[in-house]
């Protein structure tokens, strides 16, 4: 590449060559001349070129853009991309590669702003403080310099705005200055189940000899955060959390705003508040986005599987503070992870090293997690790697982190991949290929045999919409006895692929993304059950709860019950007989709902909660089989 630069370009000037992003290791020149090495696939970086550069000439920028490997499990002893390094959902011989993100040249005067860090706090009498650490760099002498920062009303209707001045003597090189605004009425940052994700913008300035030197702006949500025994305060409420697990796109560079507007929203759908980015970082319109949208992110590091090796570790250490330093200031960052699944050894080694980097880097003091399903929260596979999916009737956890199964996409899609390699048996490898873990699949789907892939898919989906179903809802009914939150895995497929995705590659919906979406409703009726077959004369038994993750009372509901045939013909209905008020934030069972069925055949059970004006809130379902009766009453 090459930038025309003007004659003019040395006064009173400062330059920077910034690159948003490079994937993975970069070696930079300008004009045949080394300015040194980045490894990353993510983080920004910048090098100084003030002098360096040709008035009046064509400067060539020249970028080598390497990685030492190109297959999957062998990214782990050389390169520190955590899930765009290696992981099952990714495909084994694609690495992306190359300058992934926009390049610019950028001027300052003297002192230049290095980087902005914002700490919110509140105060018992509802006031707010808004704490601005300005990191600066003085590129001349001795000077003296004024700071400005300001605060005013981002994406909410108000006329008040905040300004506060600084004058300083600012010695040559690097220092720090620390602003603080005072708030006496602030617009809190809630996510989008709880209130307004309300923004202010931000923006500092520095100016020397009455000129501007350096200027930043960025956006900041006035809000606290805290963790305590797996159940999460926000502003000081405590809210139970209902999330996924994302990935995002195979070529991050693909990816622009619009794309993640399109696929945060799709996720929102489902009911979520907070997202788990599983050991990756993403672009920056995501975290702009979760900001905008109020949705909390669950921040992993890029640790994940990788080798008890003390020389890698420290590598991977060195990796850390830029990237804290890069997502810091959105306020949709609620939790720090530093490792995913760690061993003895990786903590020995690397990660009881990254923690105290957090609480150094991060002044907002967010709730830090040394490694995700280790040390209180679960990763729960039962119906997939072992067991069985009646195991989540009584699953106890204080928090699941990561829970799923794999289901086939729908024909339509699957097709566009795979268009004639059914059955399964007959095109091993092409289903390997696309990610398929064939033997837990049979084990959990059951034979396909004599199906065909139309035929099959529904059987799949069906199992895996169970299993979210059951998990999901004992969570919630279980809610903060121990229950914190749970955290589907995972919402979208990177590739076109057969994973554990909602969504497939396409963006079109599994029957388990309308299951989570409905088991993840604000207000939900919940049937607990202990099985989907039954034996005509049996008595069907299932206890009716319902759940409010509202933080105010829903009064005078009305709970109707019906229960389908496989036609949509009413078998049998009736109500709870007295209205009921559901209390903030509660899960209560109200009821228990009894009833034999003489005939065989697929049945469809609904409870609807409408409010006192008779307009439904929401509703939920239990599908089940009933089979002739056999002597073994056993199920």
């Amino acid at each position: 590449m090459a930038a025309q630069v003007g004659r003019k370009i040395r006064l009173n000037k400062r330059i920077f060559l910034k690159f948003e992003a490079t994937d993975y290791y970069a070696d930079v020149y300008l004009n045949g001349e080394l300015l040194g090495r980045h490894e990353g696939y993510i983080d920004p970086y910048q090098f100084e070129v003030t002098g360096r550069l040709k008035p009046g000439s064509l400067n060539v920028i020249a970028v080598r853009v390497w990685t030492p490997v190109s297959y999957y499990w062998r990214h782990r002893p050389y390169t520190i991309k955590g899930s765009y390094g290696a992981v099952d959902q990714k495909p084994d011989n694609i690495t992306p590669l190359g300058i992934t993100r926009p390049v610019h040249l950028i001027a300052s005067g003297d002192v230049k702003i290095d980087d902005l860090s914002i700490d919110t706090r509140l105060n018992s009498d509802g006031s707010a403080d808004v704490i601005t650490n300005v990191d600066l760099d003085n590129g001349g002498d001795e000077q003296d310099a004024d700071i400005s920062i300001s605060l005013s009303p981002k994406n909410f209707d108000g006329d008040k705005a905040f300004l506060l001045r600084s004058s300083s003597r600012l010695a040559s090189g690097k220092s720090s200055r620390r602003l603080v605004i005072h708030v006496e009425k602030p617009e809190l940052w809630w996510t989008w189940d709880h209130g307004k994700p309300n923004l202010y913008s931000l923006a500092a300035r520095i100016e020397t000899d009455g000129r501007i030197s350096d200027k930043r702006s960025l956006a900041v949500g006035i809000r606290e955060i805290e963790h305590i025994d797996w159940k999460f305060y926000l502003n000081g409420k405590r809210m139970f959390i209902r999330g996924t697990n994302s990935y995002y796109n195979l070529f991050i560079s693909e990816m622009r705003r619009s794309d993640y507007e399109r696929d945060i929203e799709l996720m929102r759908t489902m009911n979520i508040n907070m997202i788990r980015l599983h050991c990756h970082f993403s672009n920056p319109d995501f975290y702009d986005i979760a900001d905008e949208k109020g949705i909390l992110i669950w921040q992993d590091f890029l640790e994940a599987w990788y080798p008890e090796d003390r020389a890698f570790s420290l590598k991977a250490a060195g990796l850390y503070d830029p990237h804290i330093r890069y997502v810091r200031n959105h306020p949709s960052i609620g939790l720090w992870a530093t490792s995913d699944e760690e061993s003895l050894e990786n903590y020995r080694d690397l990660t009881k090293h990254l923690e105290p980097r957090l609480y150094l880097l991060d002044p907002q003091r967010r709730p830090v997690v040394r490694s995700t399903g280790r040390y209180g929260d679960a990763h729960v596979y039962e119906g997939w790697y072992g067991g069985t999916i009646w195991a989540y009737t009584k699953v106890n956890e204080k928090f699941i982190s990561e829970l799923g199964a794999t289901a086939l996409p729908n024909y339509e899609s699957i097709i566009k991949f795979l268009p004639d390699h059914w059955p399964v048996k007959d095109h091993p490898d092409e289903w390997i290929f696309h990610k398929l873990q064939i033997s837990e699949a049979m084990r959990a789907w059951g034979s396909p045999e004599g199906m065909t892939l139309k035929e099959y898919i529904p059987q799949t989906q069906d199992y895996v919409a169970r299993l979210f179903q059951l998990a999901i809802e004992r969570m919630r009914r279980t809610k903060y006895q121990p229950s914190g939150g749970i955290l589907h895995f995972h919402a979208i497929d990177i590739w076109p692929s057969v994973t554990m995705a909602a969504l497939d590659y396409y963006r079109q919906p599994t029957k388990a993304f309308y299951t989570v979406q409905r088991s993840f409703q604000m207000v939900v009726p919940s049937f607990e059950y202990d099985r989907d077959t039954w034996q005509a004369g049996d008595e069907i038994k299932t206890d009716l709860w319902v759940i409010n993750d509202h933080w105010f009372p829903v009064p005078n509901v009305t709970i109707n019950w019906q229960l389908l045939d496989s036609t949509g013909k009413i078998v049998q209905q009736g109500s709870i007989p007295d209205r009921l008020t559901l209390g903030a934030d509660s899960s209560i069972k109200i009821s228990k709902l009894n009833f034999s069925i003489k005939s065989t055949g697929k049945y469809n059970l609904w409870a609807k909660i409408v409010d006192e004006r008779g307009r439904q809130i929401s509703e939920n379902n239990y599908e089940f089989m009933v089979r002739q009766a056999t002597s073994d009453r056993s199920r």
